[in-house]
């Protein structure tokens, strides 16, 4: 992740969804850090409000949530958006959860996020053309 992601191509843009306000707002800030273009969504209704009317790169949502699970959530994610990658961020990651993630087409994150966990899994989920940016932040950033 050498160049910035805005550099000679647009930031990748982020939806990051969660009911919790502080994790949202947290995880929307560093995204913005790593020079992503991050929107936020309270919760589902919302979310799916802005897929049908915009187009991201990659959705981040919490795997336990209000309402529906983030495994409910994703499923109907890629229905309505099958290029969007998804991050579902985790306080566990078992083996059942590393199966089904990869059956769904999802990468699990942990939380605590841990800044080169995060960037680990944006460069996965995104084209090489539009990596987010390293950044010299701390390299822990306490979000749950």
């Amino acid at each position: 992740m050498g160049s910035r992601a805005t550099v000679g191509r647009h930031a990748p843009r982020l939806l990051v969804v969660s009911d919790d306000p502080g994790l949202r707002q947290g995880l929307c800030s560093l995204l913005t850090v790593l020079d992503c273009h991050a929107e936020a969504a309270d919760d589902g209704d919302d979310a799916l409000a802005r897929l049908a009317s915009s187009t991201y790169d990659v959705v981040c949502l919490h795997l336990r949530r209000a309402g529906a699970s983030g495994w409910d959530a994703a499923a109907t994610i890629r229905r309505l958006a099958p290029a969007t990658r998804i991050l579902l961020f985790t306080e566990t990651r078992g083996a059942l959860d590393h199966q089904r993630a990869g059956r769904a087409g999802v990468a699990l994150v942990r939380t605590p996020i841990v800044l080169p966990e995060l960037t680990a899994a944006l460069r996965q989920a995104l084209p090489s053309s539009e990596e987010p940016a390293g950044h010299p932040v701390a390299s822990r950033v306490a979000l749950s």
